[in-house]
């Protein structure tokens, strides 16, 4: 090498400036990795928000299930109590018919004991007088 001033000067410029990069690098290789980790615990984080409102919403829906489950059982339940009760009605409506028909039936023995009392009575009027 030469021993021009200048050119060591040059050589020691270009020394200090190819340090400054490695050290630019360095600190831009140690800035982004601390960036990574925070974004990585970001999403870490979010994964396990995600996870808890899923476990939130499959809790929900199996709620949903059970109450479904219920109502369908009272939908049955409100079934068996209206065909009880239509049962219950075609019942009533059928002693209605017989008590109107034994109130006819009734009317009729009344109509033929009010005649058979009127015919009694005509005989016994016609009956002689004890002597």
């Amino acid at each position: 090498m030469t021993s021009d001033p200048s050119i060591e000067r040059r050589v020691s410029r270009l020394e200090n400036e190819t340090e400054s990069i490695y050290e630019l690098i360095d600190d831009f290789r140690t800035e982004t990795r601390s960036r990574f980790d925070g974004i990585d615990a970001t999403l870490t984080s979010s994964d396990a928000r995600f996870d808890g409102i899923d476990s939130t919403l499959t809790a929900s829906s199996q709620r949903s299930d059970r109450v479904e489950t219920t109502l369908t059982a009272w939908d049955k339940r409100f079934d068996t109590i209206d065909a009880s009760l239509a049962a219950s009605s075609q019942r009533s409506d059928q002693v209605g018919g017989t008590l109107t028909a034994l109130s006819k039936r009734s009317d009729q023995v009344e109509g033929t004991l009010t005649a058979v009392e009127a015919t009694l009575t005509e005989v016994v009027r016609r009956l002689p007088e004890p002597s």
